[in-house]
């Protein structure tokens, strides 16, 4: 029997453009779909403006006209591997999922073949930029994470994997609070047999199962959160590689030393999550994050 497998991954520089094109042999992405400005979707949203585009679709600000207020319109590329079911699950299961640090979605159709999703239009930018834009302290870098840490794991404990959580993923808004959007490769854990044989991800971030096509479930969202965190307080991420090999190669020993010191109890709790088993990590994200969150200091 032919064991069919599909590769779904995104990306954020060129390094992983680069891994793309050399390692997974993947042909261009079509372009995603694009909305007209002016254009009204589903009788109900006005496009206003283009205000993002990646490898998985383009992202519109949009007039509610029904509840005047602005959306964000998600427009998906992916129409294959069961692309339409995909979205409007995942979009389904996000739309009962009410969290502060999530971003809420309101509504999911589908135009020209191509799933949208409506959800909450967040100011600002994203962790990323946040991290970029003036000097963070190790202290409000770890209060920012750990709250989007809670989302993701509201996420989780409702039987969705994000497959996906990088700090371009996750929004800040006006007042500085985190919201992790972008579930475009979220599926529910009950139904993840359906994709055992896809790899989806940035693979800077992707855990070590995501690799292997072994079981993927919340423990891969965990790797890649610390991945996120490691490289937000220490300057660079713990596993480098631009090549499938050199990252499966990398994951064989522990981090490194990273870059620039962090708290000991921060480190220790981190370097768990980025263990290469999946139960060699925290259970689940809620204790990584009660540990992160502890003052030693206080113990």
């Amino acid at each position: 029997m032919t064991l069919e497998v599909t590769t779904v991954v995104t990306e954020t520089d060129e390094e992983d453009d680069s891994f793309l094109k050399q390692v997974l042999g993947m042909t261009a992405r079509p372009a995603p779909p694009m909305l007209a400005i002016g254009q009204i979707l589903d009788e109900a949203y006005l496009i206003e403006e283009q205000i993002g585009e990646g490898g998985m679709g383009r992202v519109y600000r949009a007039r509610d006209i029904r509840l005047e207020r602005d959306v964000a319109i998600k427009v998906h590329v992916v129409v294959a591997i069961n692309g339409q079911r995909w979205s409007l699950r995942e979009a389904a299961a996000l739309a009962q999922l009410s969290h502060p640090n999530v971003v809420t979605v309101f509504e999911v159709g589908t135009w020209t073949e191509h799933p949208w999703v409506a959800m909450e239009y967040v100011r600002g930018g994203t962790v990323r930029s946040w991290i970029a834009e003036t000097t963070r302290t190790a202290r409000e870098i770890l209060a920012m994470f750990i709250a989007a840490g809670r989302g993701l794991a509201a996420a989780n404990a409702a039987g969705i994997v994000h497959r996906d959580f990088k700090p371009d993923n996750v929004l800040v808004t006006a007042d500085g609070q985190p919201r992790v959007a972008d579930f475009g490769l979220a599926l529910e854990l009950a139904k993840s047999s359906e994709h055992a044989n896809l790899v989806m991800g940035t693979p800077a971030y992707m855990a070590p199962e995501q690799w292997t096509r072994g079981a993927v479930g919340p423990a891969a969202d965990q790797f890649a959160f610390a991945v996120a965190l490691w490289e937000a307080l220490s300057g660079e991420r713990p596993y480098r590689g631009t090549t499938e090999h050199e990252l499966v190669e990398a994951f064989a020993s522990a981090p490194p030393a990273p870059k620039r010191p962090m708290l000991r109890h921060v480190e220790a709790a981190l370097r768990r999550a980025l263990a290469r088993d999946p139960l060699a990590r925290w259970p689940t994200l809620a204790p990584l994050l009660d540990e992160l969150a502890r003052d030693p200091q206080r113990t």
